[in-house]
């Protein structure tokens, strides 16, 4: 078990070299995207691996890390709940600004159509779905 923690941890690690090297050269490339990506997830697998290991050394504390283990991912759920309205909501914020800014050019509805568009699919495309078997679409 500690033979895949010490390989994660290695992994880990040469990603967040990587990271830190790409960052340090180069900031908006799309390289420093994909290996904080790839650190964060090396990360949460070492956390996980972690965690199993101190279970199945201490059965005792299998309660508690069960109960750490749910209310992480019940954080999880609620940060993407809230990141996909505050999407929506810099969307239709920026759809906005652009348009007082630079006026009504098509190119400028981008950012507020997208916004719109979201909100379409979260909320009305459900709707319409319910009745599709009235159509035979």
């Amino acid at each position: 078990m500690l033979s895949l923690f010490y390989w994660l941890l290695a992994i880990f690690l040469i990603n967040l070299g990587i990271f830190i090297f790409v960052l340090t050269h180069e900031r908006r490339s799309m390289w420093a995207g994909l290996t904080l990506t790839s650190t964060l997830m090396f990360l949460a697998l070492l956390a996980v691996d972690f965690l199993i290991a101190v279970d199945t050394e201490h059965p005792e504390q299998h309660q508690l890390i069960s109960g750490f283990l749910l209310l992480v991912a019940i954080g999880i759920a609620l940060f993407i709940f809230a990141f996909v309205f505050l999407l929506i909501a810099i969307f239709l914020y920026n759809g906005i600004k652009i348009l007082i800014k630079e006026g009504t050019r098509w190119t400028n509805f981008l950012s507020l159509g997208m916004g719109v568009a979201i909100i379409l699919l979260i909320f009305v495309y459900p709707i319409f779905d319910r009745f599709r078997c009235w159509f035979n679409w």
